[in-house]
């Protein structure tokens, strides 16, 4: 009995020492830089696992064995290969550097890329690819993501994006985890977002992530960069539209770092001595945005960081005017009186978004990452009007302001937890607290001559609504053919007149047929609890925030999602996608009404509905060698109800349009030299005119019409299609380093063959049509250093 004991306490042993296994986790850095890689693998090479970094460089490697060879990868980058001896679970940071520096080292296989296995509905966008794009005046990352397939841009030249179907508020753009209200510059035709200052963009059309909830058509998760740990560096840019520029670098020492980019346009400073000279009309109005990013981060440790971030970003437009008159008075027949009076207009506008946030990463063991979050977003809207009129005997004062707005203060944290190399876990827990303010108008007259001193408001009330959430999702590889994704998320938003709680479940499947051809389906529901209202068919600053109060529903949307995605020779991606989404509780505003003028309260204004819109999105991607480029096309349909509109019936969602096709090309003529070209073809977008006109013969008891005014008819809404849309871009961009740092120039031509793109239609007795774009030639240089 004895002799049996030992022998299996020994062979319990022998098998616990054949079968020790270690954990090795950590960050994964840019060696030149010291920048935390997003979406990085790590491999072993003896015991073939391999393992991905989250949105903050992190790392854990599981199941290794006593020895092992470790590299980094990701896609133009790799780290040497490190063999590590191990008797206990370890931290180790990897540090990955650019292909072409590293020569020694052999190419990976292709499959640690982006390919076939990816997930359904996700695209990333390497913040490298911006540049190769032909741009109006600057690279953008919204002008990128409207080439995706799927994805609308609305009229010509516009920042909006509209997704499956869905409206330009029903978009979540996420700056460093913290959403964004307003995206656009100019009134849409640039974005808010700075390349320079970007590191990793990510958009989800579909099978979102458990993690992700308040909007209901897309997530756009974009995360700035760190800032350089080994020396200071810049980057000034001077472009057809504004100028920008970078600095970065440690501060003090290599734990902590900085990074401030600022950019400005300047059409108001030309302005003034154009205006001097004669060249443009003194009324002419006065323009400028600006946008500052700022970020700070300190590392503790191994295991704890600190991030601090902070954007602003505003728009403002302004038109002064001034005239000095004469006037003559008679008091009798025999003496004239002259006075001189002076008026001046001032008529203003702008909008903006100040977000900051303060994150903490933390490492619970080898497996278990924390986040934790405090952040604050503002969105603003004004408008100012005064006139002015002063002389001798008068003085005159007539203001009209309109204010709107929208606060969050969040706190949140996020958990992703390593089962195995194979299974991992994401979990948080957070809140919003929402204040909105829906529109003030202010309205103000001081008349001196006739003792007349007013100053009334029309407020909407202020609202105050909590937005919490919890979520879980796992990711789980059953076999080395199916990998399952999926969780839920709970989501509420409590006032005080109202509750609303919902369920949110997310699935999604890949099945890899062959290594190279994977099929893929998923379902999610997402709730959104707030409503972006319009009242013209472009996304714009004059859009009205407003929350699911008052009678309003929240948003919700149920998505069922199916492709293939098929990686041919390791040089090209296939991708086909399916799609159809049921939208409940759509809301737009009745007809005849407007947001600003009109004091009817919000609430009266709008009505509530359904939506449909399904698809087909065909990619074909090359991502590899001197010729690179895509071609999407997206065949689709979109389509609303309500019953308040359209006599009940159905009719075409605004930016309905059936078929999307664009192509991108590419080419790196040598080591200084490339040149990229794209087309754009689109059906038209949908507009509402009348089919009739005719003259009103009415009694003298209708109050509403007059006796021989023209009247409209409309049938229906969205009745008419705009001729199709189609634009050639052509870029060619030159870069070159010396001494003292690196130069580039970018040529570009936007709207190449100079096609008049319809952006409106109205009709009088004929149709005729408003364009926007000609062709539009660019120069940008850029200097790092």
């Amino acid at each position: 009995m004895l002799k049996l004991s030992t022998l299996i306490i020994s062979l319990v042993i022998v098998t616990s020492t054949y079968a020790q296994t270690y954990t090795i986790a950590g960050y994964i850095e840019d060696a030149n830089t010291g920048e935390r890689i997003i979406g990085a693998y790590i491999v072993d090479s003896i015991s073939q696992n391999t393992a991905q970094t989250n949105a903050y460089g992190f790392y854990s490697l599981k199941n290794v064995g006593k020895d092992a060879v470790i590299q980094a990868i990701f896609t133009g980058f790799q780290s040497d290969r490190i063999p590590v001896r191990l008797i206990n679970d370890t931290l180790i940071n990897l540090k990955i550097y650019k292909v072409n520096e590293i020569k020694e080292v052999k190419i990976i296989s292709s499959r640690y890329r982006r390919g076939a296995n990816s997930q359904l509905g996700l695209i990333t966008i390497p913040v490298s690819s911006l540049a190769q794009i032909p741009a109006l005046g600057e690279t953008d990352l919204i002008k990128s993501l409207q080439n995706q397939a799927g994805i609308k841009g609305g009229i010509e030249g516009s920042a909006g994006i509209f997704v499956r179907g869905g409206n330009a508020g029903e978009n979540l753009f996420m700056l460093d985890d913290v959403p964004l209200y307003n995206i656009s510059h100019l009134y849409g035709f640039f974005s808010v977002f700075n390349s320079s200052a970007i590191k990793d963009i990510k958009l989800l059309t579909g099978c979102f992530p458990a993690k992700y909830g308040g909007r209901v058509s897309s997530v756009i998760d974009i995360r700035s960069r760190d800032g350089n740990t080994k020396s200071i560096k810049g980057e000034f840019s001077l472009g057809f539209v504004s100028s920008k520029f970078t600095i970065e670098g440690p501060l003090l020492s290599n734990k902590t770092t900085f990074i401030i980019s600022g950019r400005r346009s300047y059409f108001d400073l030309f302005a003034k001595p154009l205006k001097k000279t004669g060249i443009l009309d003194e009324n002419f109005p006065d323009y400028y945005f600006y946008d500052l990013n700022a970020r700070i981060t300190h590392t503790f440790s191994e295991k704890n960081k600190i991030y601090f971030s902070y954007y602003q970003g505003k728009d403002k437009i302004q038109n002064k005017e001034a005239h000095t008159i004469t006037t003559s008075t008679t008091e009798n027949t025999s003496q004239n009186q002259s006075e001189i009076i002076n008026e001046s207009w001032d008529e203003s506008s702008g909008w903006g978004n100040i977000i900051s946030s303060l994150r903490w990463n933390h490492i619970f063991g080898k497996s278990f990452f924390s986040n934790t979050t405090l952040a604050y977003s503002s969105y603003n809207y004004f408008t100012q009007n005064q006139y002015k009129e002063i002389g001798s005997n008068i003085e005159n004062n007539y203001n009209v302001n309109y204010n709107s707005d929208i606060t969050d203060f969040i706190i949140k944290t996020d958990f992703d937890f390593a089962i195995s190399n194979k299974h991992s876990l994401t979990f948080g827990i957070g809140n919003t607290f929402h204040t909105f303010n829906p529109g003030k108008n202010k309205y103000s007259m001081n008349n001196i001559l006739q003792n007349v001193n007013t100053d009334t408001s029309f407020t909407n009330e202020l609202l105050h609504a909590n937005e919490p959430s919890l979520y879980i999702g796992d990711l789980f590889e059953i076999s080395n053919k199916i990998t399952l994704n999926f969780g839920a998320r709970l989501s509420g938003f409590i006032s005080d007149s109202t509750n609303y709680y919902n369920i949110e479940p997310r699935i999604a499947v890949n099945y890899a047929i062959t290594p190279h051809l994977v099929f893929k389906s998923g379902y999610s529901r997402m709730v959104q609890y707030m409503h972006l209202l319009s009242s013209s068919s472009v996304s714009m600053p004059t859009d009205l925030w407003v929350p699911a109060l008052k009678g309003l529903r929240p948003i919700e949307s149920d998505q069922i999602n199916t492709g293939f995605a098929y990686d041919w020779k390791d040089s090209y991606l296939l991708s086909v996608e399916l799609y159809q989404k049921w939208l409940s509780n759509t809301t737009d505003i009745l007809d005849g009404v407007s947001l600003i003028a009109d004091i009817t309260p919000w609430y009266n204004k709008t009505t509530q509905g359904n939506g449909l819109a399904k698809g087909i999105e065909v990619s074909l991607e090359k991502q590899q060698g001197k010729l690179t480029g895509s071609i999407h096309y997206t065949l689709s349909s979109s389509t609303r109800k309500y019953q308040e509109l359209n006599n009940g019936l159905s009719f075409p969602f605004k930016f309905d349009r059936k078929h999307d096709f664009n192509i991108s090309v590419n080419y790196r003529i040598n080591a200084k030299w490339d040149i990229s070209v794209m087309w754009v073809y689109g059906s038209g977008y949908r507009a509402t005119l009348p089919v009739e006109k005719y003259n009103a013969n009415v009694s003298i008891f209708d109050t509403n019409t007059f006796a021989g005014e023209e009247i409209a008819f409309f049938p229906s809404r969205n009745n008419y299609k705009l001729p199709d849309y189609h634009r050639l871009d052509i870029g060619l961009h030159y870069k070159t380093k010396n001494r003292i740092g690196e130069h580039n120039l970018s040529f570009d031509i936007y709207n190449a063959y100079n096609h008049h793109n319809q952006i409106s239609a109205y009709y009088t007795y004929a149709f005729n049509y408003g364009y926007l774009l000609p062709m539009i030639p660019t120069i940008t240089y850029t200097y790092k250093f």
